[in-house]
């Protein structure tokens, strides 16, 4: 009997048969040396794993660290839902007032040889001595400020003060009271919602007099010199192996904490499928590697920047990214051309807009794999919900800039003069700018038998990190654009990370490439006080754009009723003045970096599922939304996602057997090697998996 006969001869009740005794006949026994591959998701990126603290937030760590421990909270910013972790409900009691209520039934787990067993419930307290070693309050120790310069809490001490005003309730409530003059503070409310991860207040104490510096302590439970009372977390994983090879070469291996609460309390009540996690080190020089494995199999998630990836999904359907066609990946923030507002004529709008209107972003999208999709003068990404919710698209649509040469041109005309072939400005600059940059760089009039002040436009460098591909290709095209079309002389310069640091700290530099990067649970306010606000400098104030009625607007922006018409008022008048103004230019999007393979595991966020999506990158600001996904996954061949492979998932394929894509009975879900077609190899698959369960 050929091949064809068979496939016709087979009816969904045989399928069935033809299943269970499929199972019964390859039962497969793994050794015990080696993890079964269909038991483990193996991730991957470029960060080194080389401590387990969580007090050292993003510095040194893989993902490993923010699944022992969990938030309260966090935020998918995909849709604006508020996601609830340890923290059962969030609430303002007054302006004034924010009061908190962790879940009943949360407890920590101490490791033991036999593995893990109960330890105590997770308590109030446990938050209160997390905040106080982040440094929530002014009694926090100087040491939560680490060499990274992110002081992740800054915010919220600045807004409590004492620790005092963190009042514990109970085991289970606590109230965090803000100064008068922070009421309604929407940095507030973010800054308790954000995926901060909490750790026993019993073990840290312990660490911490036992550290005189607790940010040294690696916290890595593989070590024999650990001491096993400090074994103690509260996650789905918790550590299983750890080996590390010159410092490059790392590997990590999570088991599923089969004592965690999640799997009986009533607002999950199930397991995280993948019985381990595996976490391997690709730096960014040998993506390629990470490439090689996600096409063998050997890799299910990775956050590298992949050239060519559209070429490569199409060759391995297994692979997949957030969306489905370009960009692929949804905006995490915005990549920005940054002037030097203390440099005349680089300080006038006028000039953005001409910039603006040449760069042609289809064209950075045809050499790039992430980029705004309707680039906007608001520069705040399109997929941020929790940033846009205050954005009026009356406004953005009014000041928003198309790619029109032409419309380049005639600004240019407008303003300029152009002598032998160089642009030169018909006015010097206004009154009100000299006023607010008495540090300006000097300029003169290169012409002086012309009228008015002749300043040259060019020839300028666009400062970007020596490197960084996908950014370095955007400076290039954006650089070609003004050239070639403005007739501008302006180059791309690439500087080792320290140069390009110190260029942007001390303001010396024509334009800056650079991201706002705030997180993924920010609002206006606190993306646009990073940008305009404060010292300038790589972290914050790009530019060095100064406008007092901004700076007003947008303090008061932070303090107004949440929701309020008056709270709309005030951002509109702030859209108003940066899409007048234009301060820094919109080149393209910064993404979060999302490639998964379904080979082995379903269920991952996209464009159907939405969900922030979060890179396989230690960053315990997104920790929250990483906990929820891997809660979401399942095994491929669990067709219905009831997390077992039985009878159901049989039945699903045995009705879809020889469906191809297109016929009436195809299901997507039953075709498990994604060849488009329902046949054998899906159902043998299938069969094999029998009787799974997490």
């Amino acid at each position: 009997m050929n091949e064809k006969h068979l496939k016709e001869t087979i009816t969904p009740l045989s399928i069935a048969v033809l299943f269970i005794a499929t199972l019964l006949s390859n039962v497969s026994v793994a050794s015990a040396q080696e993890i079964p591959r269909d038991k483990i998701l193996w991730a991957a990126c470029q960060w080194t794993p080389t401590s387990f603290n969580p007090l050292l937030m993003d510095e040194g760590q893989g993902w490993d660290t923010y699944i022992m421990y969990e938030p309260m909270f966090g935020m998918n910013v995909a849709n604006g839902e508020l996601i609830k972790w340890l923290g059962e409900d969030i609430r303002w009691v007054n302006g004034t007032c924010i009061e908190v209520t962790l879940r009943d039934g949360i407890y920590w787990v101490k490791m033991t040889p036999d593995g893990p067993v109960y330890h105590r419930p997770i308590t109030s307290e446990d938050v209160q001595y997390s905040y106080y070693l982040y440094g929530a309050f002014d009694e926090s120790p100087s040491y939560v400020n680490p060499a990274f310069n992110v002081d992740h809490m800054s915010s919220f001490r600045t807004r409590v003060g004492s620790m005092s005003n963190f009042e514990i309730v109970n085991d289970r409530v606590f109230r965090v009271h803000i100064k008068p003059q922070y009421a309604n503070s929407s940095v507030m409310w973010r800054s308790v919602t954000r995926s901060f991860v909490i750790f026993p207040k019993d073990v840290w104490a312990q660490v911490v007099k036992n550290y005189s510096n607790p940010l040294s302590f690696s916290n890595n439970w593989i070590d024999s010199a650990m001491p096993a009372e400090w074994k103690v977390a509260s996650g789905m994983y918790l550590p299983y192996y750890y080996y590390a090879m010159d410092s490059v070469i790392i590997t990590t291996i999570m088991k599923r904490n089969d004592l965690w609460w999640g799997i009986v309390h009533p607002a999950f009540g199930k397991a995280p499928a993948p019985a381990y996690l595996g976490y391997l080190n690709y730096p960014w020089s040998n993506c390629i590697g990470a490439i090689v494995d996600l096409e063998a199999g050997n890799l299910d998630w990775d956050g590298h920047y992949i050239p060519g990836l559209d070429q490569i999904m199409a060759q391995h359907p297994h692979l997949h990214t957030y969306f489905n066609y370009p960009p692929y990946f949804p905006d995490k923030s915005a990549v920005l051309l940054v002037p030097n507002h203390c440099k005349y004529p680089l300080n006038e709008p006028w000039l953005h807009k001409a910039i603006a209107s040449v760069i042609d972003y289809d064209a950075i999208s045809v050499v790039v794999s992430g980029y705004l999709q309707t680039p906007s003068p608001l520069l705040i990404p399109n997929d941020d919900a929790c940033a846009r919710q205050l954005v009026n698209t009356t406004i953005e649509d009014k000041y928003r800039i198309d790619y029109d040469v032409m419309l380049g041109l005639e600004i240019l005309n407008q303003y300029c003069i152009n002598a032998s072939g160089t642009w030169y400005t018909k006015d010097g600059p206004s009154e009100e700018w000299l006023d607010l940059y008495p540090d300006h760089e000097p300029y003169t009039d290169a012409l002086p038998n012309e009228q008015g002040v002749n300043v040259p436009l060019g020839p300028w460098e666009i400062v970007d990190v020596v490197g960084w591909s996908d950014v370095n290709i955007m400076d290039v095209v954006a650089a070609d654009a003004l050239t070639n079309s403005l007739g501008i002389d302006i180059t791309a310069h690439f500087l080792d990370w320290d140069s390009y640091i110190n260029a942007l700290d001390t303001n010396n530099f024509d334009f800056a490439n650079y991201c706002m990067s705030w997180g993924t649970n920010g609002d206006m306010y606190e993306r646009y006080t990073q940008m305009f606000m404060g010292d300038a400098g790589v972290w914050c104030h790009y530019g060095d754009y100064r406008n007092p009625e901004l700076e007003s607007l947008l303090n008061t922006l932070e303090t107004a009723p949440p929701g309020s018409q008056a709270q709309q008022n005030i951002a509109n008048q702030v859209q108003e003045i940066v899409g007048s103004s234009l301060p820094i230019i919109p080149l393209a999007g910064r993404p979060d970096w999302y490639i998964y393979s379904d080979e082995y595991w379903s269920g991952w966020p996209n464009e159907n599922n939405p969900f922030l999506t979060v890179s396989p990158l230690g960053n315990s600001l997104q920790d929250a939304n990483l906990h929820a996904v891997l809660l979401k996954l399942t095994k491929r061949t669990d067709l219905n996602n009831d997390k077992q492979v039985d009878i159901v998932d049989i039945s699903v394929a045995a009705l879809a057997f020889l469906a191809k894509e297109g016929d009436s009975n195809w299901n997507s879900c039953a075709d498990v090697d994604a060849n488009l077609e329902v046949d054998i190899v899906d159902l043998t698959k299938i069969a094999l998996d029998f009787g799974w369960e997490p």
